[in-house]
């Protein structure tokens, strides 16, 4: 099989998020793999030890491209903020990577518990995209399209430059900055409309909405290949365990160089809240703790 291409978009705090995503996708796919990771300006410490995790496994090998100056741009366009700064790089892999036709997208909340051949081998019927599902939502013009969420994402890339979609996506941004609800994911879903390949459930499973319309007790593992911790209001697997399938994230953490960083931090983040509760502090009185 043709080696099978990673993107993951971080920004300066994320790249110990990328481990555990990483790890995942290493402990259940035995295909060549390579991590194309464009990022900000950031720790080198954490870069450099994310590189040295990814290449110990024989299949696997990493590149960084640090994008820190095209970010600015793409956030003027943007009123849905999303604390992963980097978020808006997915618009730009293929430009970023001139040479790459095929690639995998995925966001640094996302554990992979099958093959990822699986999801490389999806056949994109001619288009530049594959992603999973969602609900329907209204373009800057009203027009009804069919939504899907930009956490997992099959790119045709050579597609994406020579439709210039990049280009695209930033034009109807501009065109409509002041309806933008959702960062990135929403002019992505104008562009596309209904030219995408629709991803099975197996593909982007979100434990939020299980919750959310409360059918956890119907959750098939068997069915779920990749979870994708969004849409759960800032409770994630690293700050609340305790969020139905967190423990699922937790297994490949402990797998990481990052796994000491990841419990500290959240004892970091109760005391924080202890103390806010004691004392009445107002929100927002301490540092965000990423």
């Amino acid at each position: 099989m043709d080696q099978i291409n990673i993107v993951f978009c971080v920004s300066a705090n994320y790249m110990k998020f990328a481990s555990v995503t990483a790890v995942s996708i290493l402990k259940n796919t035995t295909s060549r793999i390579k991590f194309l990771i464009l990022h900000e300006d950031d720790d080198v410490n954490a870069r450099v030890r994310l590189r040295d995790f990814i290449i110990s496994f024989p299949h696997a090998e990493v590149e960084f491209i640090n994008c820190s100056d095209q970010i600015d741009p793409f956030l003027s366009l943007n009123n849905g903020w999303h604390k992963n700064r980097a978020h808006f790089l997915k618009w730009s892999i293929g430009e970023n990577l001139p040479n790459i036709d095929k690639a995998i997208y995925m966001d640094v909340d996302v554990i992979v518990r099958l093959d990822i051949a699986r999801l490389w081998n999806v056949s994109l019927d001619g288009m530049a995209l594959a992603a999973g599902g969602g609900e329907n939502s209204k373009t800057g013009e009203g027009q009804l399209v069919k939504c899907f969420n930009s956490g997992v994402l099959v790119m045709d890339c050579k597609k994406w430059r020579d439709e210039h979609i990049m280009q695209q996506l930033i034009k109807i941004s501009t065109e409509n900055t002041d309806k933008i609800k959702y960062a990135d994911q929403q002019p992505l879903q104008w562009v596309f409309k209904d030219k995408f390949v629709l991803l099975g459930l197996e593909f982007n499973s979100e434990p939020a909405i299980a919750t959310l319309i409360g059918v956890e007790e119907k959750w098939n593992d068997a069915d779920r290949g990749i979870i994708h911790y969004c849409n759960m209001d800032g409770k994630k697997p690293w700050i609340d365990p305790s969020i139905f399938k967190a423990e699922v994230w937790w297994q490949y953490c402990r797998m990481t160089p990052f796994y000491e960083n990841f419990l500290n931090q959240m004892t970091l983040r109760r005391l924080v809240a202890v103390m806010m509760s004691i004392f009445k502090l107002p929100h927002g009185f301490f540092l965000d703790v990423e």
